[in-house]
């Protein structure tokens, strides 16, 4: 309900101001909601300045008009105001947190068989009863929705509760930075127990611990205590536990919970994913051709959502409007699938962050950090040698990265190459790798 507030403010804005101004400082704003406080925040202070002195006025005198001054408005442009008041940060230690991502919730989250019992029991969990288990583990490939279950279990508890549970969302990679941080300036104890106030802890790709025995003793102190204390625990991994080799009593203690599987997406979840997606692009598609969509072979959201964006380009560049055929649907999923020799974007991906030890997520995001653009450079040079894809087409696959990083990732690899023993030596091992380890996508 209280998310329906700001759409139709959205929906009434958009009749008084011009598409572009709306697109360029309204859309940008993110919004939240504690009882009968809207916290409004800008995502840099230019925009917030902006804003401030030429909408605010409207957007307050909207919120008179409709609601008879019930909500209060509070407007800002710094994250860490509101991670502060609503999210875990302990003031004592500085520590390195996630914040949940708003639009991961349980009413965007599209499920069917193959991943309904996940759905499930998340939605369970979210009602902390204690007749329920209290550890949850969700366990699949990447792309599958593991992420989203997670942050929508925080979302929704947040709003169940107004905030008065304290929910710590941590992705394993920035808890095993903090734990090597604190146990460096021997305060680990002091780490341990700033998960105390916590009611549910959520720990996403757990499966980054692997090997790391002294992170995993730590990460048993932690669980230990949740569990002690009748709290609750959701962890994800893109393994079984049986098959992640961790320490036994921890592997016992995540082996006792729910452990569900989220298995490969099937024909309908890839078909309601496709009537959203083509919503979405202002795409009309037959019934016929949305099913041979989701017949195809492909395996995650990600490979689909490609799918569709790179479908979406070769119909606006053709001008492809209402002669949709199957052959020319053929035609688009062989080049995107299996250019020289049954090779895949996807697979290059995989294999990269794998032997960099780095989510598939972190090298497709946005980050600037060097061990992450590294091995993101790396990638797209290897995707460029190994396949036919043009510049932009590759760009689709790496969070559609303009064709002019592309190509400058591919000179300063190869330059890299040429004077650097050690980049030569990770990108020849990485195609040697992905050429002996190579598969066909097709069945």
């Amino acid at each position: 309900m209280l998310f329906n507030i700001w759409k139709k403010f959205l929906v009434k804005f958009k009749k008084i101001i011009s598409l572009n101004e709306f697109n360029m400082w309204i859309f940008p704003l993110k919004v939240f909601f504690n009882r009968k406080k809207i916290f409004l925040y800008a995502p840099n202070k230019f925009i917030f300045n902006y804003v401030y002195k030429k909408y605010i006025k409207l957007i307050n005198y909207f919120i008179f008009k409709e609601y008879n001054n019930n909500f209060t408005l509070y407007f800002n442009y710094e994250k860490v105001f509101f991670i502060k008041n609503y999210y875990f940060l302990n003031k004592d230690i500085k520590m390195n947190n996630c914040i949940l991502l708003n639009n991961y919730r349980f009413d965007n989250f599209i499920f069917s068989d193959s991943n309904y019992i996940a759905y499930k029991e998340s939605l369970n969990i979210c009602f902390l009863k204690k007749e329920y288990n209290n550890i949850l583990f969700i366990y699949g490939k990447s792309g599958l929705g593991k992420t989203h279950l997670l942050n929508a279990i925080g979302n929704y508890i947040n709003f169940l509760y107004f905030f008065k549970v304290k929910v710590i969302y941590i992705k394993s990679e920035v808890l095993i930075l903090n734990i090597l941080k604190f146990i460096n300036n021997y305060s680990i104890l002091e780490f341990q127990n700033s998960f105390r106030s916590a009611t549910i802890l959520l720990i996403d790709d757990i499966h980054f611990f692997f090997g790391k025995k002294i992170i995993q003793l730590n990460l048993l102190n932690i669980i230990n205590f949740f569990l002690e204390s009748g709290k609750f625990l959701v962890v994800t991994s893109n393994k079984n536990i049986k098959n992640l080799n961790f320490n036994l009593n921890l592997s016992s203690i995540l082996y006792s919970g729910l452990n569900i599987k989220i298995n490969r997406i099937d024909f309908f979840l890839k078909k309601k994913f496709i009537y959203k997606k083509i919503k979405f692009m202002n795409l009309n598609f037959k019934d016929n051709i949305i099913c041979f969509i989701s017949k195809m072979n492909i395996k995650n959201i990600y490979e689909l959502n490609s799918f569709l964006n790179i479908l979406n380009y070769n119909i606006l560049n053709k001008k492809y409007f209402n002669n949709i055929t199957i052959s020319f649907l053929e035609k688009i999923f062989c080049n995107f699938f299996l250019k020289n020799n049954f090779i895949n974007v996807f697979y290059i991906i995989e294999i990269v962050s794998n032997y960099f030890s780095i989510t598939v997520n972190k090298l497709l995001s946005k980050s600037r950090c060097k061990f992450i653009v590294y091995p993101r450079q790396i990638a797209i040079a290897i995707s460029r040698k190994l396949t036919n894809y043009s510049l932009i087409e590759l760009g689709f696959f790496f969070k559609n990265i303009n064709h002019s990083t592309i190509l400058y990732s591919c000179k300063k690899i190869n330059n890299l190459c040429l004077n650097n023993n050690l980049v030569k030596n990770d990108f020849l091992n990485l195609i040697s790798i992905i050429l002996n380890k190579k598969k066909c996508i097709l069945e």
